[in-house]
């Protein structure tokens, strides 16, 4: 049903004033309640057409409000595969480029390790032989160092203390270095020396004992002991370093006497000769 507007405003007025008079005579002067005599609510009035008011204004905006509790935190969720691997397409090499101008030079490097050696060359050709160069003078001729001597004994000799066996037969003495009156070689080249003699006995001998001496030292001695009462003989060698000066002889070799054997046939002897100098 359709109800004008003047109509509505009417019936909200008659309806606002019942309500009224209904709150009043509950109510007298004394304050006893008189609702249990309230008659029967009226018919509602016929609404007015009173025009709406118009909207109000926007209230002012509220305080923020507190911030809300950080929720639980959510289970982890499941991991996901791979997606397929897309390989890229390869694109052919463009041509090159035209070659920039060179730029300057860098700083020197570090000297590189040295390389192995390359193989040799062929030989060059001979170059011209030189000029003759002017004669020279004639040298001198080194100095040929020479010594050896052989002494022979050719009778028999007895000897007493440290007496000197001499020798009377004189074989070889090369630079005179053997001195025949003293019996003894003495050295005028230094360098090394072989000395070597050799003694006999006879049935008459008396044991002969002969020791090689330098500078009044024994070096080595023979000894030749005849009790078979036969001929016999007995040899030394010795090679010795020798100074300029120094001397070499033989003697007796005991403080009794001694007796050594010899002929024309040269039984005893007495040699030496430079080895080096």
């Amino acid at each position: 049903m359709y109800t004008s507007l003047p109509a509505i405003t009417s019936l909200i007025l008659i309806t606002v004033s019942s309500l009224l008079l209904g709150v009043t005579s509950q109510t007298d002067q004394s304050g006893t309640c008189n609702s249990c005599c309230q008659g029967p609510a009226g018919i509602p009035g016929i609404p007015g057409n009173g025009i709406p008011g118009s909207p109000g204004n926007n209230g002012s905006p509220g305080n923020n409000g507190l911030p809300g509790r950080d929720g639980l935190k959510g289970d982890r969720g499941d991991i996901g595969s791979a997606g397929p691997a897309v390989k890229g397409l390869s694109w052919p090499l463009g041509p090159s480029g035209e070659m920039g101008e060179p730029g300057p030079a860098g700083p020197r490097g570090i000297p590189g390790k040295v390389g192995p050696n390359g193989m040799r060359g062929s030989p060059g050709l001979a170059g011209q032989p030189g000029p003759i160069g002017e004669k020279g003078s004639n040298g001198t001729a080194p100095e040929i160092k020479q010594s050896a001597f052989t002494v022979i004994k050719t009778s028999s000799q007895t000897l007493s203390g440290s007496e000197v066996l001499t020798f009377d037969r004189v074989e070889t003495n090369i630079g005179n270095h053997y001195d025949t009156a003293s019996n003894k070689f003495i050295c005028h080249f230094p360098g090394t020396y072989v000395f070597t003699f050799t003694i006999a006995s006879d049935s008459v001998s008396h044991n002969p004992w002969i020791a090689l001496m330098k500078d009044g030292r024994k070096i080595a001695a023979a000894h030749v002991r005849d009790s078979a009462n036969d001929f016999q003989q007995s040899s030394i060698t010795v090679v010795l370093q020798m100074a300029t000066g120094n001397e070499v002889w033989l003697r007796n070799a005991d403080t009794r006497t001694r007796t050594v054997y010899s002929n024309s046939n040269g039984y005893t002897t007495f040699a030496g000769f430079l080895l080096y100098g």
